[in-house]
Parts: structure tokens; sequence; C-alpha cells
């Protein structure tokens, strides 16, 4: 595998551009952040070093970085800990209408990662049973996918499933529950 690395470090004000990377296994990466470390005595490369080595975790690096910019309680920054301590502080707390517009204000326009939209889907996904034309009985946990698998419509299948219609293309869907 192999990293882009900018010869003339984005702290160091380098830029994005072609001519500035250049592709290096992780040892190799590891090895010129060591070497600019030397020269340069910068931070950045240090932590960069360090971690493309394998000796400091990225939460240690965080954790640095965050001290150096003078952020309070760098102790615990982005540890699981303290993300879940501060999710059950907040646990039964009614927001207000105006609190969640402006929630919903913050994340127009913000597209999800591919990754957060699949996690997002299994989370949403139900159990279906599927009833084929030839009377098969099949188990499905993501109707779009299987609809799109076999060239039938989502929204009609739901519909089945919902009681709305009666069947779609001869499939009848129905939830399954526990």
């Amino acid at each position: 595998m192999k990293h882009r690395h900018h010869i003339i470090p984005k702290h160091m004000g380098g830029s994005d551009d072609l001519s500035n990377i250049v592709k290096l296994t992780i040892k190799e990466h590891a090895l010129a952040h060591k070497k600019l470390y030397e020269k340069y005595g910068k931070k950045e490369d240090y932590l960069a070093w360090k971690g493309l080595s394998g000796n400091i975790s990225k939460e240690e690096i965080l954790k640095q970085l965050a001290s150096e910019m003078g952020k309070r309680n760098a102790h615990h920054m982005h540890t699981k800990a303290a993300i879940e301590k501060m999710r059950k502080s907040k646990m039964g707390t009614k927001l207000t209408k105006e609190h969640k517009d402006k929630i919903s204000k913050s994340l127009m326009g913000r597209v999800p990662s591919f990754a957060h939209r699949q996690k997002t889907a299994m989370k949403l996904a139900m159990n279906f049973i599927v009833e084929t034309p030839q009377g098969q009985k099949i188990e499905i946990t993501n109707l779009r996918e299987w609809a799109t698998k076999n060239r039938l419509d989502q929204g009609n299948l739901t519909k089945v499933a919902q009681g709305k219609l009666k069947q779609h293309k001869g499939y009848k869907v129905s939830y399954k529950y526990y």
C-alpha cells in the first residue's frame, strides 16, 4: 500500500499540487517524516513519524495536537470513554424547536460518506419475507438491494409489505416480525 507524502509538508506551507506529492510505502513515509523532524524539529513531523511507525496511537496524536493548540481537557479528547460519558449526560434531555432547527440548518448540504450511508442503511434495514410468483419464500434483509438485483421497484415492494398493494409483478412481500 502506498501513502501520499507531501515533499514540502502542509504545516510548512506545502500545497496539494501533484508536483509536491510522492507515493511512498508506510515505512518510507515514516522515515521521510523522521528525516524532516531531525532536520527542522517540527512537532507535526515527529507525530507523523511515530504514528506511521506504530509507536503511538492516533488517539495520542490527536491528544498531543490538541494540547499544542491550547485545548482544555485534551487528556480525554476523542476517547471512546469520553464520548460515551458525554452521550449519557445528554440522555433524556429534550431539545427545543429552536435548537432542533439550528441542528437541521447546520447539517444542510452535508453529504454523508459512503461508509456512513451503508452503516445507516444496515441499521434501518428490516427483514422481509418475499414470496416469488412461483410460490418460493425468501427471507431478505435489504429490500432496496434485493429489488435492484432482481430488477423490481423497491417502492412498490414496500407498498406490498405495507398492504397498500396486493402484489408487484407477482411478488408478495411481508415484514418479518420477531
